[in-house]
């Protein structure tokens, strides 16, 4: 049966059902979704769309299975497209009801939000107030503006200006480091490369002559004291968070890497780990699951205990991109987990 319009928004504040884990700050001076890759940005507008118009959870259920399938249809995985963050939320709903014309748009953007958002919502109606900058993003700016080709002077102009206009001083924040300029190069080439992989080389290429020298980052290994791609080594096991891991310590961080690049360039972090205990080769999955099936959060490893095997063979979203309050009730249909009682 669908509900009254009343009768719903009166359930809303229960009912967050699809709202993203975590607490994550609302408001931001710059867009959310900039670095967004224009697929996946594509899939969260057709989720967002979806979710305004819907009148309960059932439906809410159906757009949910909209936005996994237009991930598969992209081959996008989790790792490349999950879940709207609070912010990206509040953004593609802010977007939706900018847009909207006919209709009860008022009550559709509480709807977005309601489902989309898991808290800060009432901020969300709010302008946003301007961010202020690190040391780290204006070091990002430099290397943008570098990679574009603009002239030095110009972008080293632009940094210090965001360097002053952010309190900070030329001690604390000076230009970076060859080691920090490499990093800096190389990230910019991974964003051009997720965004269109179009003249990103040679946009590397001009970053790291402009900040660094011709060829000088290639050569060295990342973090400390080079620069250039980051490597990893074979310190600690695929089932422990610490730093990057080799692709070729065995076929199971070979794997994990496949999947997420980070996880061998920058840090093996618990993220990386969650995708190991995915992996059979890499032998992490236990009998102990990371939170109880009767609560909502991260998503679940499947088969950490028979409920979860038997929850994400009917719904993988469940172990793929979060242990929802949908999860929880299939928890307690399926498994006659005593949730809530």
């Amino acid at each position: 049966m669908i509900r009254s319009t009343a009768l719903f928004l009166a359930f809303l504040p229960l009912a967050a059902l699809g709202a993203c884990v975590g607490t994550d700050p609302v408001v931001s001076g710059e867009s959310n979704l900039d670095e967004v890759t224009p697929d996946c940005l594509g899939c969260m507008e057709q989720l967002t769309e979806c979710t305004s118009t819907a009148k309960n959870e059932a439906q809410f259920v159906e757009c949910r299975d909209v936005f996994q399938a237009c991930q598969d249809s992209m081959d996008l995985g989790p790792d490349e497209c999950g879940k709207p963050t609070n912010r990206q939320a509040c953004e593609l709903c802010n977007a939706r009801r900018d847009e909207c014309s006919g209709g009860d748009c008022a009550t559709e953007f509480s709807v977005c939000k309601a489902f989309l958002m898991s808290s800060d919502q009432e901020a969300c109606d709010s302008a946003p107030e301007p961010e202020q900058a690190d040391c780290e993003a204006c070091t990002e700016q430099l290397a943008a503006c570098a990679s574009s080709g603009d002239e030095l002077a110009a972008c080293q102009a632009a940094f210090t200006a965001c360097r002053d206009g952010n309190g900070m001083t030329a001690e604390a924040c000076g230009l970076p480091t060859e080691g920090v300029a490499c990093e800096a190069c190389y990230i910019q080439r991974t964003k051009c490369e997720a965004a269109t992989g179009e003249g990103c080389e040679d946009a590397y290429t001009a970053c790291e002559t402009a900040l660094v020298a011709p060829d000088a980052c290639g050569s060295q290994g990342a973090g400390g004291g080079g620069g250039g791609e980051p490597t990893g080594t074979c310190e600690h096991d695929a089932c422990e968070a610490g730093g990057p891991l080799a692709a070729e310590c065995n076929a199971c961080v070979s794997e994990v890497c496949a999947t997420d690049s980070y996880c061998c360039e920058f840090s093996f972090d618990d993220y990386c780990v969650n995708i190991a205990k995915g992996i059979t080769s890499c032998g992490c999955t236990s009998d102990t699951c990371a939170h109880d099936v009767c609560n909502a959060g991260d998503p679940l490893t499947e088969g950490c205990n028979e409920c979860t095997g038997t929850v994400c063979a009917d719904d993988d979203y469940c172990c793929t991109y979060e242990w929802d309050d949908l999860c929880v009730g299939k928890a307690t249909e399926l498994c006659g987990a005593s949730c809530g009682s």
